[in-house]
């Protein structure tokens, strides 16, 4: 969906927004990281995958606290992003969200990274089979210039909390689509 054209907002944060949306247009219209899109199997894993991707980006928008320490970024809980995931299950998968989420995320410049909290070990952050636990860890997720910097960051918060507040339950269908007209 093509960005809004008039919106009652500061030059600053219409860029911001402007960057957010050229972000998340690139990352649903991306191949992410898979090779041959045009057969058939491989366009299936692409459309499965698309759904991955944004409520990932979703779940940190809307639920993620902006903390500005040496550098800005959000920050999840884990018992957060368990309950959030939708029904994109995968996401508790560490081994998709490290080698497929994270990965692909940080070539559209958007890093995030799982941090222990203090006093838990690396065994206890995932069951054996690989499921993500819901305690003991965060994951933090910045914006590098490329994606639009710290004021697109903010910008993702506005918007999923924008789309949250006017559509409750079908807001991530309007995230999904990059549907920005909730802020004209």
């Amino acid at each position: 969906m093509a960005f809004p054209q008039r919106l009652n907002l500061s030059q600053k944060e219409t860029a911001a927004l402007r960057a957010l949306h050229r972000l998340l247009t690139n990352i649903k219209h991306s191949t992410l990281g898979l090779k041959d899109t045009d057969l058939f199997a491989q366009n299936q894993i692409l459309k499965n995958r698309i759904p991955h991707f944004l409520r990932f980006l979703w779940i940190l928008g809307l639920f993620g606290n902006l903390k500005i320490e040496d550098e800005t970024h959000l920050v999840v809980d884990a018992k957060t992003y368990i309950d959030n995931r939708g029904s994109e299950k995968t996401l508790a998968k560490w081994p998709f969200v490290k080698d497929v989420i994270i990965k692909i995320l940080t070539e559209f410049g958007v890093h995030c990274k799982r941090v222990m909290l203090k006093g838990i070990k690396e065994k206890d952050l995932t069951t054996p089979g690989g499921i993500m636990r819901s305690k003991g860890w965060t994951i933090m997720m910045t914006f590098d210039e490329n994606a639009g910097g710290i004021d697109a960051l903010k910008a993702l918060q506005i918007y999923a909390k924008k789309l949250d507040e006017k559509h409750g339950k079908k807001a991530f269908r309007y995230f999904q689509n990059v549907n920005m007209q909730v802020l004209s």
